[in-house]
């Protein structure tokens, strides 16, 4: 019989002490039985499911990005042979209608292609098999667990996941460093807890973060984006040159994030579209993120031999590859309530003071033989700003 995932967690930290929170955010989210991803209990995106991301709730998401698709297939140098990876690609939201506008729009990067969609949860592999059908009868499309090994021009997609993957976490108080660890409150006998315990954190995450040169206000809880190093490592191993990366998610440059006061970082659960429950109950049946730190992802990719290529917000990008003109054509000839739902989407995800301004999109590539500024990126931002009053 399974032993239950909470029981798993209460038994290694009896046996072997407190837990790293990385290793407990790991756990409840892709725990192969019982981890928020990992379990396949369903969809978690869009209105039905605990949150909603850009892709579930507009198509003109996925359509737009096939644009900036279309437009690395051309920086390539045409080949006759290319590779679209997408991670953590869920239900097929961003692939479907990114595949139907390539095909459409540009036939003959959409004939070269082959797309690989890889997602953890098999409730997601079916869905998306599901809904790209005709593709992968074509021969374009194939839905797998793991990231597989791309030879030859490969363009990586993901949407929302370094959000998802794994963190240390650090608290600066009365100028030392403490990392938060999960330990367990056994004082009753039937109702053993997880609460947090603080220990004197490791130098060299003390270094990475202070590496920064940004003043971090007292009592600061800060995330230390191990899993997304480590993410960044398993696609430069399993891609060869030449390569472009495009990440697209909540986040911050270093400066922002760590120089604004945050007490409790930015640790976030949701579930049911609530948001904020606590970070330590009923590991696997609730959603963990944090914001991502762009800086400290963009200086992980150069050390592994990326060049940024661009950084924006995601209304920019959109903007830069048509989206606003597309949305005004809507606009003009909306007459129902379906229209008015699909623009609505459109301003949710294109317009600033929303997800437009904070979601932020970045573009790593890999020994590109051509030079030039892809669409999407005419107006870039810097991803490692200098401290503010420098």
């Amino acid at each position: 019989m399974t032993v239950p995932l909470l029981e798993r967690i209460r038994t290694e930290i009896r046996e072997e002490g407190p837990m790293r929170f990385d290793r407990f955010m790991a756990l409840a989210l892709y725990d192969e039985a019982e981890g928020y991803y990992g379990g396949g209990a369903g969809t978690r995106a869009g209105t039905e499911g605990d949150f909603v991301t850009a892709p579930t709730l507009t198509p003109w998401f996925g359509a737009t990005v096939a644009r900036f698709a279309s437009a690395v297939w051309e920086r390539l140098g045409k080949p006759d042979a290319w590779h679209i990876v997408e991670a953590a690609a869920g239900t097929g939201a961003l692939a479907i209608p990114l595949l139907e506008r390539l095909r459409e729009e540009a036939p003959a990067a959409y004939g070269a292609l082959r797309y690989t969609l890889v997602d953890v949860d098999p409730a997601h592999r079916d869905a998306a098999r599901r809904g790209l059908q005709t593709h992968i009868e074509a021969g374009h499309v194939e839905v797998v667990e793991t990231l597989p090994k791309s030879v030859g021009p490969t363009l990586v997609l993901a949407n929302e996941l370094l959000d998802n993957l794994p963190v240390r976490l650090l608290r600066r108080r009365a100028e030392a460093w403490w990392e938060r660890l999960v330990a367990l409150d056994d004082s009753k006998e039937q109702d053993v807890r997880f609460v947090w315990h603080e220990a004197p954190a490791p130098q060299d995450l003390i270094d990475q973060v202070e590496s920064f040169g940004i003043p971090v206000p007292d009592g600061q809880l800060v995330e230390v984006p191990v899993g997304a190093e480590a993410w960044l490592q398993e696609i430069t191993d399993k891609t060869e040159p030449p390569t472009f990366l495009l990440l697209v998610d909540y986040g911050e440059v270093a400066r922002d994030l760590l120089g604004e006061p945050r007490p409790e970082g930015t640790l976030r659960t949701y579930s049911g579209h609530r948001k904020d429950l606590p970070v330590l109950e009923y590991p696997g049946s609730r959603d963990i993120t944090t914001h991502v730190s762009w800086t400290a992802a963009a200086r992980a990719a150069e050390r592994l031999g990326w060049k940024v290529h661009g950084f924006a917000t995601q209304s920019a990008f959109l903007r830069d590859l048509g989206l606003l003109q597309t949305a005004a054509g809507l606009a003009a000839t909306v007459q129902d309530e379906a229209g008015m739902a699909s623009l609505a989407a459109l301003k949710e995800i294109l317009l600033p003071g929303g997800m437009g301004e904070d979601v932020k999109v970045l573009c790593l590539e890999r020994a590109v033989p051509q030079d030039g500024r892809l669409p999407g990126f005419s107006n870039v931002r810097p991803v490692d700003p200098r401290p503010r009053g420098d």
